[in-house]
């Protein structure tokens, strides 16, 4: 997953920050920040579905 990506998606979901605070914190607009958080869960997601179809091995 690209950088960004995880950034967002940790600050998000670990670190409990809204897409306001995550976007000052990167240099960038909310939307943008939320667009990083969609595209990080939707590329986690297709991870754990390859992962499960091949028994675990992503």
């Amino acid at each position: 997953m690209p950088e960004k990506q995880r950034l967002v998606v940790a600050y998000r979901y670990l670190g409990g920050l809204d897409y306001r605070q995550i976007s000052q914190i990167l240099s960038g607009t909310p939307e943008a920040a939320r667009h990083a958080a969609a595209d990080g869960i939707s590329n986690l997601r297709r991870r754990m579905d390859a992962g499960s179809a091949t028994g675990g091995k992503p």
